[in-house]
């Protein structure tokens, strides 16, 4: 039942998402999914707001991000110049997944697994909208460990959260 109620997570609670699935739950085993989702959706909130609260320290393998390699720049005015950094990008990562993490019945919540590739777009589109060339060159170095540690602390949230199904009711 537990990997049941986990599979879920991937999907919104809906009535659309649903459908005529509905009729087959019994009230308590919807109110019981219900609360799993809920307890998977605060773990999820807790652990976003723990790397968010992290700040500088999460990010400090990034650090210098700069738009343009030092090579690069030395060509360019000051004004031309145009500098990024991690404590932009990074924490609009986990603050959009936080958000999500607060819709939990009508989105899906954030899948441990599909997190590296969903880092991977915001990191390249920092990249892409700013030229950095020193965050692809730490992700290069340290971004496997990054992503591997998110993904762990992702799925740890989860797996603390324990499913309360019961056998169902007889003759109560």
């Amino acid at each position: 039942m537990e990997y049941i109620a986990r599979l879920t997570l991937d999907y919104p609670m809906t009535f659309e998402t649903i459908g005529e699935g509905l009729r087959l739950f019994e009230g308590w085993a919807l109110r019981d999914l219900a609360n799993y989702r809920m307890r998977c959706q605060d773990n999820l909130v807790s652990c976003f707001r723990f790397f968010l609260q992290l700040g500088p320290s999460l990010v400090n393998i990034w650090v210098p991000c700069s738009s343009r390699s030092d090579d690069e720049s030395s060509h360019f005015p000051s004004s031309k110049k145009r500098r990024s950094s991690p404590q932009s990008w990074l924490p609009e990562f986990f603050q959009k997944h936080l958000n999500e993490s607060r819709e939990s019945f009508s989105k899906p919540l954030c899948n441990p697994r599909k997190i590296r590739g969903e880092y991977l777009s915001a990191l390249q589109a920092h990249v892409n909208s700013s030229g950095c060339v020193s965050c692809t060159k730490v992700h290069t170095l340290k971004g496997e460990t990054f992503c591997k540690e998110l993904e762990d602390k992702l799925t740890q949230a989860l797996n603390e959260v324990c499913t309360p199904f019961i056998l169902p009711r007889m003759g109560v």
